[in-house]
């Protein structure tokens, strides 16, 4: 069983029960130099971003998470906005048209994880 741990900023497994077994294989500089910076993007080692991508699991850029956060944040007061009764009409049609926008963006970027 593995269990992920958060060390100099990024998040790493630890292995617990079993060893963990070194995987070597060579890569150009260019090719390093773009696997560290998707790893550094999503917050994890090198290792974990290379173990995950190589057994299909997900990978989620701090970023996707950001935004998806914001996204949620902001729908979350557009929808008191709209459910309020001193907004004339017009304006609660558009806020309701950009709620459901938002929550579109909010699906797509969601299931691109």
């Amino acid at each position: 069983m593995n269990e992920l741990h958060h060390e100099n900023g990024k998040f790493a497994r630890k292995a617990i029960g079993q060893p963990l077994i070194p995987v070597t294989f060579r890569v150009s500089p260019t090719e390093r130099q773009q696997l560290s910076d998707q790893a550094q993007a999503a917050g994890l080692s090198v290792s974990e971003y290379i173990r995950r991508r190589a057994l299909g699991l997900t990978v989620v850029s701090r970023s996707d998470l950001t935004l998806l956060n914001e996204l949620r944040r902001q729908g979350g007061l557009l929808k008191h906005y709209i459910l309020a009764d001193d907004h004339q009409h017009a304006l609660r049609r558009e806020a309701a048209q950009t709620l459901a926008e938002i929550q579109e963006a909010i699906r797509r970027i969601a299931h691109d994880r």
